[in-house]
């Protein structure tokens, strides 16, 4: 059966456009023009796959995927986020509330369908550390957080063994900060704890 990919954005040609080219590419797209609207779409259709625009009327796109992080049936599911804006913070932030990528408006279309099917293939396999992160969850009665990654029990570990060792040495947390999915109860938490690990990097090279 064929993939089923949620599309939210307030534009109504992108979203056109948009659900045309991943119907010629073989998904089943399911559309929503507001925050409220892919909340109820998230929930009855269950997708595989979110695109989300940051910028919706009402709530916007971050609060909704804050949101779909809480709960069960979207915790672990990929949202793309589209955004305007070119700038690494809007991006961080995204990131840390649950997106798993970022597209910045305009996008070509290849490059929307290379990043789709990526997180639908990394979706179908689990995380190496899956099982171990598991037992650390029940041991420390930790929710869920991600595919990938738990806060707090493992998280420091994670860090050293993965995250220093991808560490360009300056400041741009853009590429390690790509993996890190988590609650968002966490969030300080997790942002902390990598800031203090690349501190402590720096301070011995």
């Amino acid at each position: 059966m064929a993939r089923k990919i949620l599309v939210v954005d307030d534009e109504a040609v992108l979203v056109e456009t948009i659900a045309y080219n991943l119907e010629q590419a073989g998904y089943r797209v399911v559309t929503a023009a507001d925050g409220s609207s892919a909340l109820d779409a998230a929930r009855s259709e269950i997708p595989d796959l979110i695109i989300l625009d940051v910028m919706l009327p009402g709530m916007d796109g971050l609060e909704v995927c804050r949101q779909l992080r809480r709960e069960s049936s979207t915790a672990t599911t990929p949202i793309v986020m589209l955004t305007a804006k070119s700038d690494e913070i809007d991006k961080v932030v995204g990131l840390e509330v649950g997106a798993d990528d970022y597209v910045t408006k305009p996008f070509g279309r290849r490059e929307l369908l290379a990043r789709v099917r990526a997180l639908l293939r990394r979706s179908e396999y689990p995380h190496p550390d899956e099982d171990r992160l598991a037992a650390q969850e029940v041991a420390h009665e930790v929710r869920p957080a991600s595919r990938d990654l738990v806060a707090g029990a493992g998280f420091a570990e994670h860090v050293h063994y993965h995250i220093v060792p991808r560490w360009n040495g300056d400041t741009n947390f853009m590429p390690v900060l790509a993996d890190i999915k988590v609650v968002p109860e966490h969030l300080d938490a997790v942002y902390q704890q990598l800031k203090d690990a690349v501190a402590k990097v720096k301070s011995e090279t």
